[in-house]
């Protein structure tokens, strides 16, 4: 990625951020203290980013230097639809991670960090451990370089994309309708698949709620 996309994305981490504390703040849904777990969220936030070092910069290294070969129908696709496309198909392949993680005991002990937050923020959907870092930033890696060959402005927005719904999907604000779950897995939805440690294979959608319907994980 160049590195004037690099600061964009990283800047507008802290943007967006911002924009979701402010709604937290305006719109609140839920009486919570965010110091209680603020330091573990801090610590794995860097985490985050020495899993995103370890893993996608030798990636697309590996990529780029190898020059592999891409499917000319999806290389010459609109930059926008190409975007679009691949995180819809990225988060197809996330709904299958999700329930492999909530599926088998192995996958479950990567996964149950994540779990064991007790007061959603917007903040708090980051806190997870490296292989649960490790398992999604391998298949962003691979969806949007490998199969859709992202050039580094299509990347950057690809991965704006993804950190926005994280916000949105843990935050606690009051927004998102009913009418929005056809769709998008808002704070509700999602807090409906956090409201128990225990291993609860319903909402397991990372963006779109219909693969939920569509496999019958749904639940209202």
């Amino acid at each position: 990625m160049l590195k004037e996309h690099s600061i964009i994305l990283n800047g507008l981490f802290f943007v967006v951020g911002f924009i979701f504390y402010l709604l937290e703040v305006l719109l609140p849904d839920r009486n919570i203290n965010r110091k209680t777990e603020f330091k573990k969220d801090i610590l794995a936030f860097f985490v985050l980013i020495l899993s995103g070092v370890a893993i996608s910069a030798p990636l697309m290294t590996f990529f780029s230097h190898y020059q592999l070969p891409h499917h000319q129908l999806i290389h010459g696709l609109n930059p926008i639809f190409k975007v679009l496309l691949a995180t819809f198909v990225l988060d197809y392949i996330n709904y299958w991670i999700h329930l492999f993680m909530h599926k088998f005991s192995w996958y479950w002990r990567a996964h149950v960090f994540h779990h064991k937050i007790e007061q959603l923020y917007w903040f708090s959907g980051l806190r997870a451990s490296f292989t649960h870092y490790t398992s999604f930033i391998l298949s962003r890696s691979l969806i949007g370089i490998l199969l859709f060959n992202l050039n580094s402005f299509e990347l950057m927005v690809y991965l704006i994309i993804g950190y926005t719904t994280n916000f949105y999907q843990h935050t606690n604000a009051k927004i998102g309708h009913r009418w929005v779950e056809y769709f998008l897995v808002t704070p509700r939805v999602h807090r409906l698949h956090h409201s128990t440690q225990g291993r609860r294979m319903k909402n397991l959608g990372t963006i779109f709620s219909f693969w939920d319907r569509l496999h019958g994980t749904w639940l209202d």
